[in-house]
């Protein structure tokens, strides 16, 4: 599959703000970055929005092998952690709702986004403290109805 094409050239209007991608590294950059974070390339609409038409080609094929991670999914991972840790039935429920939709997001990228296994794992980890939780819930009453009585009665 073939990485998709991002077209640098200068916006219609050179003045509007928008993110760019590196023409070197491919890298996304914020808009009023005179320079990539990545490889210190200038940016191609410094001069655009100045009036003047860069005199390099701007477009620039990512390759394949280019993705980014899905933050998503690494927030839906550290709450069903956290679930076990300091925030039982909340971390564990935003966990498995958490990594659901980025595991949508990831499928929906076609390739260009990772994660994928951090967001099953956050969906199986909620899951399992979510059935911990019931059997606590389920020992916790069969001990007061069943064990409490008997010790009260002296059997």
């Amino acid at each position: 599959m073939s990485s998709p094409i991002y077209d640098l050239t200068p916006p219609p209007n050179p003045a509007a703000n928008s993110n760019w991608f590196c023409p070197k590294c491919g890298v996304n950059n914020l808009s009023f970055q005179e320079q990539c974070n990545a490889c210190g390339t200038p940016n191609p609409f410094a001069q655009a929005k100045a009036g003047v038409v860069p005199q390099q080609v701007v477009n620039v094929q990512l390759p394949a092998s280019f993705t980014i991670p899905n933050r998503m999914a690494e927030v839906a991972l550290t709450c069903s952690i956290l679930a076990f840790i300091g925030l039982p039935l909340i971390g564990a429920i935003t966990g498995i709702v958490l990594g659901h939709i980025s595991k949508k997001e990831i499928e929906s990228s076609n390739g260009t986004q990772t994660g994928s296994a951090m967001a099953k794992a956050a969906i199986v980890l909620g899951i399992i403290h979510l059935v911990l939780c019931v059997i606590g819930l389920i020992v916790f009453i069969l001990f007061w109805t069943v064990v409490v009585p008997s010790i009260k009665h002296g059997r």
